[in-house]
C-alpha cells in the first residue's frame, strides 16, 4: 500500500527543515488517502 509510504517519505524528508506551508497534489487519488489528510492536519499544514 503506498499511503503509508507516502506519509514515511514525507515526514522523512520535512522532519530536519520544518513543514512546507504548501502542497500541489496534482489531483492525485494518493493524495485522498485519510493517513495522508490526517499527517497533514497534525502538522498543520
Amino acid at each position: 500500500m503506498m499511503g503509508p509510504a507516502l506519509c514515511w517519505m514525507f515526514n522523512k524528508a520535512t522532519i530536519a527543515k520544518g513543514a512546507p506551508r504548501h502542497l500541489s497534489s496534482d489531483h492525485n487519488p494518493l493524495f485522498r488517502y485519510l493517513q495522508w489528510r490526517a499527517n497533514l492536519r497534525i502538522r498543520e499544514i
